[in-house]
């Protein structure tokens, strides 16, 4: 699965980088992997914000604001860190993650800041970006690698028939794939807030 993520990783030919040309990269990337966005949202972009990262719906249910923590003014790193798990959250936004979208928020985070974020000549600290801020994000991040195990184009195909990961229910994805088990199913399409307090 790392070669085809490999593959799928977008070069800036100019090496003009900076949040927001990153935040387009990430987009594209995330698109290739899990399935188009839902293009009735608008994306104004990102603001710095409070301390935790999170999707903000401004003035209505379809216009968007990516809010990550203002510890990220001043480290473009983390920045680059936050913005790579809400990402995901563009793609069809909810006002709460389901288990399985924070999963591959945090799986495509990793992914992004491990392999991508040092391509980009951006200020680089040696952190390894494999670890979670939060056992809860782990544990989501396995049980939605689990189902790419089976199926990496499993996000991509299930959005065909739902755009909404949050929206997925277990039967949506037990009928797709009956070698994923049904109690990880229903943990997946649990909202993820809940969950984690658990």
């Amino acid at each position: 699965m790392q070669r085809e993520i490999d593959e799928k990783l977008i070069i800036n030919k100019d090496n003009s980088w900076t949040l927001t040309s990153i935040l387009g990269n990430m987009m594209q990337l995330a698109e290739q992997l899990y399935g188009e966005r839902d293009c009735r949202y608008t994306i104004l972009g990102y603001e710095f914000f409070g301390q935790v990262p999170h999707i903000y719906f401004f003035e209505g249910d379809f216009t968007v604001i990516v809010r990550l923590g203002e510890q990220c003014l001043l480290n473009p790193e983390e920045a680059c860190n936050q913005l790579a798990q809400e990402v995901i959250h563009l793609l069809a936004p909810v006002k709460e993650a389901s288990v399985l979208e924070e999963g591959i928020a945090t799986n495509f985070r990793s992914i992004y800041m491990c392999h991508q974020y040092r391509k980009l000549r951006w200020p680089i600290s040696g952190r390894s970006w494999d670890d979670a801020s939060h056992p809860a994000y782990s544990e989501a991040m396995e049980l939605a690698r689990e189902l790419l195990e089976i199926d990496s184009d499993a996000i991509k195909k299930l959005r065909q028939r739902e755009r909404s990961m949050s929206r997925f229910s277990p039967g949506l994805i037990c009928d797709n794939y009956p070698s994923y088990p049904l109690n990880k199913a229903e943990e997946l399409c649990r909202g993820f807030e809940s969950w984690r307090k658990k």
